[in-house]
């Protein structure tokens, strides 16, 4: 959502990404097959969550546990290993829907504000796409806090934490491309690979701009790359 629309005002969806745990257990599922399948929502006592116990199941040392949540059956991630994912996309409701006078906690949105804060005073270090979310996130979380508590309710505190959180750990150093420096490159490899008769040294800049779009998007790809696979594709697509 931060890099796909090629802007930095792309908004955040509030979501936590998580993982299910039974103890001391990782639970995933093998019915997981997009991450459609993989939103859940939850409430904060976690109702939606039903615990099957254990179970005695052949080539396990022991007990087998297991858990269903909509509709969904998760297993520990040591016995699912036939494209399974424990990877989930959380919408979690706290339940404080209404304006309270007091008991909301908003330390954690006051500690992501602090070190929003030093990456703010810090721009040159930053890549610039991300430094811009970063600031749009920080005014929206700056606006928050200032609130009377009365005002305010958890659920509020905890989504602008989020997304806050959200944008200070999708930002890269300075050194670094980002998705949206891909602007150029993404259309040239889209043409390129639509020519029915490829010549050899089409196909190899082909694979060479393929990856350095992976490159990219892992976080480690840098502009130097980007501006080489660039100026390839279009000598050869004059």
């Amino acid at each position: 959502a931060a890099t796909g629309r090629n802007q930095t005002s792309t908004p955040f969806a509030p979501q936590w990404v998580g993982t299910l745990m039974y103890g001391p257990l990782a639970m995933a599922s093998e019915d997981i097959h997009s991450w459609d399948d993989a939103e859940f929502t939850l409430q904060g006592d976690l109702r939606e969550v039903t615990l099957q116990g254990a179970t005695k199941e052949a080539g396990t040392n022991g007990n087998l546990y297991s858990l269903t949540l909509g509709g969904k059956t998760f297993y520990p991630d040591y016995y699912t290993t036939h494209h399974s994912t424990h990877y989930l996309r959380l919408n979690v409701e706290t339940g404080a829907k209404k304006k309270q006078k007091g008991g909301i906690d908003i330390t954690s949105l006051e500690q992501l504000i602090g070190l929003a804060t030093e990456r703010q005073a810090a721009q040159r270090d930053w890549a610039p796409h991300g430094y811009g979310r970063l600031m749009k996130q920080l005014d929206e979380a700056r606006a928050v806090a200032a609130k009377p508590k009365k005002q305010l309710t958890q659920d509020e505190v905890n989504k602008t934490a989020s997304a806050l959180n959200v944008a200070i750990n999708s930002m890269r150093p300075s050194n670094l491309a980002e998705p949206e420096d891909l602007a150029e490159l993404l259309p040239l490899v889209t043409s390129a690979k639509e020519i029915a008769n490829k010549s050899t040294e089409l196909r190899e800049a082909i694979q060479y701009a393929d990856m350095v779009i992976a490159y990219v998007n892992d976080g480690s790809g840098t502009h130097d790359l980007i501006e080489k696979a660039t100026a390839r594709l279009k000598a050869m697509l004059k």
